[in-house]
């Protein structure tokens, strides 16, 4: 019995099996085997359809909100944008492909693609992790540093970061393009990894991948967050001791923890839906006794799914945790949200002004700078009156 030597990690479109196992008959041991090939052959690939289209589809809306209301053009919701283009990329370039893979239990759509599509998902999971980061570290400049932030979470600020967040992704996978290709085996053709020095090569780049796309960001958003959540739940932030009793600055105050929460939440979910496939991608490289049974091959067909998962799942986080994005989504997907907008006494013309950070903290500033803590509330971060007005 021959098995595969591909790998069941981030960069793995082929599950491992064996021949028997393609071939719908199972070894001694394996009496599931026709079974779970026959469910994995349609389920799966049913599972990454739904998957893609509420994935791009909410990711689409999250993006046009962004881009359609002022009030949304934040620094962080740059940030949000900037992931939500890494989600639709990653499903719309790797979750087809995927899903064909388990359907046809080969590779057919020849080099070129196979060599593209495994780029696209490296970068795409090296753009979300660095995009990751770059919010939680946007958050602890807001929360720690609020005045000094208003002059340096500009829309050109992040806007220059994305653009590096993108390039250096794109070349940190360029290995991923030299060193993935289609092999020929008894049951068909496989995209996997084929390294010059499979030895120390192909165990020390899954390393290299956990490492740097997973333990690194963690540990740097872990310790913005420390910092954040000790001083957000004090009774006024740096800088605000003097106005802590206005009416705006608790109202400031109040959306810091929601965005920071939401922000929170979207790493979070990250972490989980991430952690099993570095997992087993490192048992499989690093142990040559790992167990290649059925039920291994359903741990890793569920790992697999939890990845593409996490692409769909932010938009519901926002959703649920974001207020300003509860009310654009009100007011842009009107049919899911029946009477709801007139309900809450908005219209799609009008209706009552909504503070996000960025505007409470321009109204934090121009108050501070003034001694007046009743001053007006400041037109919204990156729009053109407000840039005039801060210059």
């Amino acid at each position: 019995m021959m098995t595969t030597p591909s790998s069941v990690g981030l960069n793995t479109t082929f599950p491992f099996m064996s021949n028997d196992m393609v071939s719908g008959t199972a070894g001694p041991d394996d009496d599931d085997g026709p079974q779970t090939v026959t469910l994995t052959s349609w389920l799966v690939p049913l599972i990454f359809g739904i998957i893609t289209v509420v994935g791009v589809s909410g990711n689409a809306i999250v993006c046009y909100v962004i881009s359609r209301h002022v009030q949304m053009r934040t620094a962080t919701n740059y940030y949000i944008m900037n992931l939500a283009i890494t989600d639709i990329a990653f499903l719309v370039c790797c979750a087809p492909f995927t899903a064909a893979v388990y359907a046809t239990n080969n590779w057919i759509f020849g080099r070129f693609i196979c060599k593209f599509v495994m780029y696209m998902m490296q970068v795409t999971a090296q753009a979300t992790c660095m995009t990751l980061t770059a919010m939680s570290i946007d958050r602890y400049q807001a929360i720690m540093r609020p005045l000094r932030s208003l002059g340096t979470r500009t829309q050109s600020g992040v806007l220059v970061v994305s653009a590096c967040i993108w390039g250096v992704s794109a070349l940190i996978a360029i290995p991923i393009a030299v060193y993935f290709d289609v092999k020929q085996f008894e049951f068909g053709p496989v995209c996997i990894e084929d390294w010059p020095n499979k030895q120390y090569m192909y165990p020390a780049y899954g390393l290299f991948t956990v490492i740097v796309l997973y333990v690194i960001p963690l540990f740097i958003i872990v310790v913005c967050y420390v910092s954040m959540l000790r001083t957000l739940w004090r009774t006024s932030l740096p800088g605000e001791e003097e106005a802590c009793q206005s009416q705006n600055h608790r109202r400031a105050h109040k959306q810091k923890r929601r965005v920071t929460l939401m922000v929170l939440s979207v790493v979070i979910v990250f972490a989980a839906c991430w952690f099993p496939v570095y997992v087993v991608n490192l048992w499989f490289r690093f142990d040559p006794n790992f167990p290649k049974t059925n039920f291994m091959y359903g741990v890793k067909v569920f790992a697999h799914l939890l990845t593409y998962a996490n692409s769909c799942i932010n938009p519901f986080v926002y959703s649920f945790m974001g207020r300003n994005f509860q009310r654009y989504f009100r007011k842009e997907c009107a049919c899911c949200y029946p009477c709801s907008c007139q309900s809450k006494g908005y219209t799609q013309t009008g209706g009552r002004k909504v503070m996000t950070e960025d505007r409470a903290m321009a109204h934090f500033k121009s108050g501070h700078s003034t001694g007046n803590t009743q001053s007006t509330v400041a037109l919204p971060l990156f729009s053109r009156s407000s840039r005039s007005s801060q210059s």
